[in-house]
């Protein structure tokens, strides 16, 4: 009988530990939306150029979305794009922002508020990827591939004013 009480006590003591560890914030919050992240490695950057580490990426890709994004079964598929095509020859890809996609209200835009993400969002963030002054560590993996033309020159004339 005092067996059976000790094995009671050695699933009801963690079950009760772990529920009571469930509740959220006791505090109230403002209107802003409150994203908490459970990280058990130190975070060196937010910013997507300098995403070179899996603790890093895992972040990243919870605040950013890009044109497409992998599924379950890890095959992409479209995110900000509503749809995307890919040449014949797979050198050519072209994307179709879905139109409800914005960026939320903050200072850097004008008035505070927030804008529709265009083609050219994206444009800029390859090309800081690419510029030699921001050193990005995963600039490589794009270079001879993106924002180029055939002759190897990065002035693209649709893309590069």
């Amino acid at each position: 009988m005092l067996l059976s009480a000790r094995r009671f006590a050695g699933y009801v003591v963690p079950l009760l530990t772990a529920l009571a560890s469930c509740g959220g914030p006791s505090q109230s919050t403002d209107a802003r939306r409150v994203f908490r992240y459970n990280q058990p490695e130190a975070l060196t950057s937010l910013d997507p150029a300098f995403s070179n580490k899996q603790a890093n990426i895992w972040a990243v890709t919870q605040l950013y979305n890009g044109l497409v994004e992998l599924d379950s079964t890890l095959q992409p598929v479209p995110s900000v794009a509503r749809r995307y095509e890919i040449s014949a020859d797979g050198r050519h890809y072209t994307f179709h922002l879905r139109p409800n996609v914005r960026f939320h209200d903050a200072e850097v835009f004008a008035g505070g508020k927030g804008r529709a993400v265009v083609a050219q969002d994206f444009v800029y963030s390859f090309r800081r990827l690419l510029d030699a002054t921001t050193a990005s560590p995963g600039g490589w993996i794009f270079r001879g591939k993106v924002l180029e033309n055939v002759a190897g020159s990065r002035r693209i004339p649709a893309l590069w004013p």
